[in-house]
């Protein structure tokens, strides 16, 4: 990756970190200019998700997802998905996010664990409080993420 590019992702996770989310939006596009990367387009999914331009940021964390697949990028793809999930599951789209979390959860069936089973169990357990009333399943799913968020260190999820 240029040095160019490197310098924009950096600028535009700068200006995700202190809420200048149409900055970090200018500063992931100007990165893509100069070449697709995971990193630009996920970047550029959040932005625009924080800026309420949901179709933007479906079509940026989509084509990230794409590039994750092609180059192997397995933790990466399910990161997406997630993404993607969540952004269907609010907009309502159960199928959708059905067919995301699926997608997520083949991704890391075959993987030691790692982060993004973290946010696999976050997630459900959200979507089992919120969709499903059942604060039961909601309940294990938090437990179960709380403990993998705290063994590998994210201290945010």
């Amino acid at each position: 990756m240029a040095t160019a590019s490197v310098n924009r992702l950096a600028a535009g996770g700068a200006a995700l970190d202190r809420g200048d989310w149409a900055r970090a939006r200018a500063e992931f596009e100007a990165a893509l200019a100069a070449g697709e990367s995971r990193e630009a387009l996920e970047g550029l999914g959040r932005a625009c998700f924080l800026l309420d331009d949901l179709d933007a940021s479906v079509q940026a964390w989509e084509r990230a997802y794409r590039l994750c697949r092609e180059r192997g990028d397995a933790p990466g793809a399910a990161r997406l998905a997630c993404a993607l999930a969540r952004q269907a599951g609010q907009r309502g789209e159960q199928a959708v996010y059905n067919g995301w979390i699926e997608r997520m959860r083949r991704l890391l069936s075959d993987l030691e664990e790692c982060p993004e089973h973290a946010l696999l169990a976050v997630q459900e357990g959200l979507f089992a409080f919120l969709r499903y009333n059942d604060p039961a399943a909601a309940q294990a799913h938090a437990a179960s993420g709380r403990e993998l968020a705290r063994r590998f260190g994210l201290l945010d999820l």
